[in-house]
C-alpha cells in the first residue's frame, strides 16, 4: 500500500520539525517534493536529513520521501533550524486551455499538455534560497502521455510537439558548491517521440528512447565546476550549435543495481549544419561513484551525433552485499537520533 508523499515547508519529520528542503521543480500539493537526502529542522537536535525513501519513485535522481520514511538527526541539541530553505519555484504562463495551471499546462494523472501557450519560470535549482535558473518558452502544442512515475514494472511515454521553442539559463556563484553557467535553447517545428522502460531504478533497469524532429535548431553553452554540490567534485564543459531539416535520435540506458549505470545516445541529422562537443567528469561522495560523460556532433548536410555516460558506484555494491544503511556513518557515530517523517500529502500515495 502506498504512503503519503512528503513535502518541504509543510510536512514534519523526526521531533516535530518542518522539512526544509525539496525539489526545485516537482510540486506535490502546492509544495516542493521532499527526497532522500533533504534536510529538516528538529526541536531537539537542531536539524537532520531524510535517510530513506521510495525504492521505485525518484525525483531529480533521488528517492521520493514518504510519511514513515526514516530520518537521522544531527547531534548537539542546538535549536537552530537547518540551513537549507529553498526558494519556491515561480511560474508565469498563459494558454487557450481554460483549466491550465500557473505554468500554462494541463496536468493529469497520466498526461501533461500545453495548447497554444507561453510560459516563464524562476527556480532555485541548488536549494540555497536564491533563484539561479530562468526559463521561457512557447508551444502551439506540447503533449506527453506517460506512466513513468508509477510503480509498474513496465513504463512508457509518448510525446508530440508542434511549433515548440524554449530557452533556459543558469548562473551559479558557488554558494552551494557549484560555480559556472549553463545555457541552452532549442526550437522544433514538429517532434514525435516515445520512451519505454522495464525494471526499477537502482535494481535491474533498462530504458530506451527514440525521437524524430522535423525542422530543428539548438544551441548550448555549459561551464560548471563542482566543489561539493550534491556531493560532487569535478567539472562539466559543453558547447555547440546546429540546425537540421530532419533529426533522428535514439537513447538507451542500463542500470545494474545502481553499481554500473551506462547510457548512450546516437543520432543522424539530414540537411544539417553544426558542431558540438563536451566532457564531464566528477566524483560523488554520496554513493562513492565516478562519472564520465563524452559527447560530440559534427554536421554538414549529413550529421552524426553521439554521447556516452558511464557511472560506477561502490555504495550500492556495499548495500547489496551487506544491507542498506539508512543512516550515514557520520551521523550514526556522533550522538544523533533516529526518527521518521510524521505526515505527508494525503491525496498523493507513493509505493515502496
Amino acid at each position: 500500500m502506498g504512503m503519503p508523499a512528503a513535502r518541504a515547508s509543510v510536512d514534519k519529520a523526526a521531533h516535530d520539525g518542518p522539512i526544509q528542503c525539496g525539489s526545485p521543480d516537482v510540486i506535490i500539493g502546492g509544495f516542493p517534493a521532499a527526497r532522500k537526502g533533504d534536510e529538516f529542522s528538529c526541536k531537539q537536535h537542531g536539524g537532520g536529513i531524510i535517510v530513506s525513501g521510495s525504492g521505485s519513485v525518484f525525483v531529480n535522481g533521488m528517492a521520493l520521501a514518504r510519511q514513515g520514511d526514516k530520518t537521522q538527526c544531527h547531534a548537539g541539541g542546538a535549536s537552530a533550524p537547518a540551513k537549507c530553505k529553498p526558494a519556491p519555484p515561480q511560474y508565469w504562463g498563459g494558454s487557450l486551455a481554460k483549466k491550465a495551471g500557473d505554468d500554462g499546462m494541463l496536468h493529469g494523472e497520466h498526461y501533461d499538455a500545453r495548447i497554444l501557450g507561453a510560459y516563464a519560470s524562476l527556480k532555485d535549482s541548488t536549494n540555497d534560497g536564491s533563484y539561479d535558473t530562468v526559463s521561457a518558452g512557447f508551444s502551439l502544442e506540447n503533449l506527453t502521455l506517460a506512466n513513468m512515475k508509477s510503480d509498474a514494472l513496465l513504463k512508457g511515454e509518448l510525446r508530440n510537439k508542434i511549433a515548440d521553442a524554449n530557452a533556459t539559463g543558469s548562473l551559479y556563484t558557488g554558494d552551494s558548491g557549484i560555480y559556472g553557467i549553463n545555457g541552452k535553447a532549442a526550437a522544433a517545428g514538429m517532434q514525435y517521440g516515445a520512451t519505454g522502460s522495464i525494471g526499477t531504478e537502482n535494481t535491474l533497469y533498462a530504458i530506451a528512447t527514440g525521437d524524430v524532429t522535423l525542422g530543428t535548431a539548438d544551441a548550448k553553452a555549459v561551464a560548471e565546476v563542482y566543489t561539493g554540490n550534491k556531493g560532487r567534485y569535478g567539472f562539466s564543459v559543453e558547447g555547440g550549435a546546429g540546425a537540421a531539416a530532419v533529426k533522428e535520435s535514439v537513447t538507451g540506458k542500463v542500470s545494474l543495481y545502481g553499481i554500473v549505470v551506462a547510457d548512450a545516445k546516437g543520432g543522424v541529422h539530414l540537411g544539417a549544419v553544426g558542431a558540438a562537443g563536451g566532457l564531464t567528469a566528477y566524483a560523488d561522495e554520496t554513493d562513492y561513484s565516478a562519472t564520465v560523460k563524452l559527447s560530440g556532433k559534427l554536421a554538414f548536410i549529413l550529421g552524426i551525433t553521439g554521447e556516452i555516460n558511464v557511472k560506477i558506484a561502490l555504495k550500492p555494491l556495499r548495500d547489496l552485499l551487506f544491507g542498506e544503511r539508512d543512516s550515514t556513518e557520520k551521523s550514526g557515530s556522533n550522538g544523533g537520533a533516529d526518527g521518521a517523517i510524521i505526515n505527508g500529502c494525503a491525496t498523493v500515495l507513493v509505493g515502496g
